[in-house]
């Protein structure tokens, strides 16, 4: 009854009553996303001596109207003699303001407070809102597609106009749970395709396919329209985006809301030779590049005539970046050259060497310090040469200059020369050309490369109305960013369309019911402290939505051999670290971390199809061998 009463579009709810909230967490176990690294802890700031804080609302009824602003304002003299934070309020309205040029302390300082600091206050949640999220998908499913007539009509009568642009987990989640019914979906990007990132590396040396790890992004949702296009210029006066086709056409698409989930591109940091001569592992097109120059390499190196000089000098692999891409190319890797290569090119194994290259004092700085060093020893084992402590400083045609901290500290690094045959470079993220002109022209203050958002993930810079929302990669939080993970991105993306779909309703009417009784009672016991913010907040007459809260499941990497670490943990996250609340369920490496990590992937495709076809790349590699077709 609880679950259907949640279901319904009434604001109202009723609280659970005498079932266990224990059993929906565990539930969430089940039906959580995919693994994303843990952060460092994030210091709760809740300031009283802010003079004002305004928290007008966008109308839920008429988001894509203007509306009129009702005051609600009871100013009261502090000690200080400054004003109480006042809250300013509309009808079905419950999203803080944020037309202001760079973060603002008031604003973190409500995140904060509202955000939970009991994991199984956030678990509950998480599960009922999935519930919701899988009623919507039903009924798509089972409604039949409407014809272009009357999908036409139905769009000049109500639905508001949502426009998505980017085709990553962020852009997939939130196009998959948003209610079609409810509002027009259009998806904008230049990639027609979600691709399941974290086997990139798998299929760059032939474990899987790349088509086994791809989704159109018209089979996400059905009724969505897709248009290929890459986005130019926003126009946040005319709401209008700027677009130009892979076909060279210029076109203008209007939008009620706007979400940018554009990812970032490969940072070079401005090495010289790096784009000229390394390859990259970001999209399909770079594992397809990388798959058929490393075939190329052996082929080439067995042709008559080689010297062995010329062979070494081939068929050296030197991978840049010791973080979760970079190590788990160089395990997938050596399976690559442990099996097939021993098969199909048995006279020129001798010849192979690798060599994973990291600036920090560690590789995957994300893991705990045991697993790091597991990490370690387990690549080293295999005969690959780790340089820690090594920047790249340029990447020639056939070396790589490089500058390595060996002596004490504060003493001059060394100059290292690595040669290579084939360098990939996994060491870092930088904005695309589209977020960088939009930063360059809203947020001149921002200087992080990722736009800025509040914590209910909405573009700051830009006016109350403008309805702009980033997520993903591409967006920084104003209290500290997240980690650039799929987890993350599927989270927001979730959480965004969860917001459309309710017309930016709280789900309750109450502080218990909107905020879980967590919160809550915080609000409570900091309005009985004195916090001025944390009263204004219980005397709104209608309750704020919570901001995101992200949830961290633990993290994992494959490490060659059959071997990969896990460390599996529920740790709640916000802008900028974690909230304090941790559940360590295990850590794992070896054997047993290998079969966690494939069941997670497995398990996290995206569709059922994509399940199958990985499990039989699978069965394939392991019983008949990887492809060595360099197509």
């Amino acid at each position: 009854r609880y679950l259907a009463q949640r279901l319904q579009p009434c604001p109202a709810r009723q609280k659970l009553g005498s079932m266990p909230r224990f059993f929906f967490f565990l539930l969430l176990v089940g039906v959580s996303c995919a693994f994303s690294p843990s952060f460092t802890p994030l210091s709760r700031t809740l300031s009283p001596s802010s003079k004002a804080l305004r928290l007008p609302f966008r109308c839920a009824q008429k988001p894509h109207k203007k509306c009129l602003w009702a005051m609600y304002e009871e100013k009261v003299e502090t000690k200080t003699g400054q004003d109480k934070p006042r809250i300013e309020l509309c009808n079905g309205m419950d999203l803080p303001v944020f037309d202001v040029h760079g973060p603002n302390e008031d604003r973190i300082n409500l995140e904060s407070l509202l955000r939970p600091d009991n994991i199984f206050e956030i678990g509950y949640s998480k599960v009922v809102d999935t519930v919701q999220d899988i009623n919507v998908i039903i009924k798509r499913a089972t409604t039949a597609r409407k014809s272009e007539k009357e999908r036409k009509a139905e769009l000049r009568d109500k639905r508001r106009r949502v426009v998505l642009v980017g085709s990553g987990w962020g852009a997939h989640a939130l196009t998959k749970i948003l209610d079609d019914d409810e509002v027009e979906v259009i998806v904008v990007s230049p990639r027609s395709y979600f691709v399941f990132t974290p086997m990139l590396a798998s299929s760059a040396v032939g474990t899987v396919e790349y088509r086994s790890i791809t989704e159109p992004m018209r089979f996400s949702n059905k009724k969505a329209r897709f248009i290929e296009a890459t986005a130019e210029e926003l126009d946040t006066e005319k709401k209008i985006l700027r677009c130009n086709t892979t076909m060279g056409r210029e076109i203008n698409i209007p939008y009620d809301s706007l979400v940018l989930s554009v990812g970032m591109k490969t940072n070079t940091f401005g090495t010289p030779g790096v784009a000229e001569h390394c390859f990259f592992l970001k999209d399909v097109d770079d594992a397809r590049s990388l798959r058929a120059a490393l075939i190329d390499r052996f082929e080439e190196a067995s042709l008559p005539g080689m010297t062995e000089a010329n062979k070494r000098q081939l068929l050296s692999f030197v991978v840049v970046g010791g973080g979760p891409t970079g190590v788990e190319f160089s395990g997938e890797l050596f399976d690559f050259l442990s099996s097939d290569v021993q098969k199909f090119y048995p006279d020129l194994v001798e010849f192979v060497s690798t060599t994973l290259i990291q600036a920090g004092p560690s590789i995957l700085p994300v893991f705990s310090e045991s697993m790091r060093s597991q990490a370690l020893d387990t690549l080293r084992s295999y005969g690959t040469r780790v340089l820690l402590q090594t920047r790249v400083k340029e990447v020639g045609t056939q070396e790589i200059t490089c500058q390595q901290k060996s002596g004490p500290q504060g003493a001059a690094p060394e100059t290292v020369t690595v040669p290579y045959g084939l360098c990939v470079w996994a060491a870092g993220n930088a904005p695309r050309p589209c977020s960088e002109r939009f930063i360059a022209k809203k947020q001149p203050w921002n200087k992080s490369g990722r736009i800025m958002t509040d914590g209910w993930l909405r573009v700051l810079g830009l006016p109350g109305d403008a309805n702009v929302f980033a997520i993903g990669d591409c967006a920084g939080g104003e209290s500290g960013a997240l980690p650039q993970t799929a987890q993350v991105a599927a989270q927001q993306g979730a959480y965004l369309a969860r917001l459309i779909n309710r017309g930016h309703q709280v789900m309750g009417t109450t502080p218990n019911e909107a905020y879980g009784r967590a919160v809550a009672d915080n609000v409570r016991e900091s309005a009985n402290q004195g916090d001025q913010l944390a009263k204004a907040v219980l005397a709104m007459p209608r309750p704020l939505v919570r901001p995101f809260q992200f949830l961290s499941l633990g993290i994992l990497a494959y490490t060659g051999k059959g071997s990969a670490l896990a460390e599996v943990d529920l740790t709640m996250e916000a802008q900028g670290g974690k909230d304090g609340s941790q559940i360590v369920v295990a850590k794992s490496g070896g054997w047993a971390g290998f079969l966690l990590w494939r069941s997670v992937y497995i398990t996290k495709q995206v569709a059922l199809r994509n399940r199958v076809l990985v499990l039989f790349d699978w069965m394939q590699a392991k019983f008949f061998g990887r492809d060595i077709s360099a197509v």
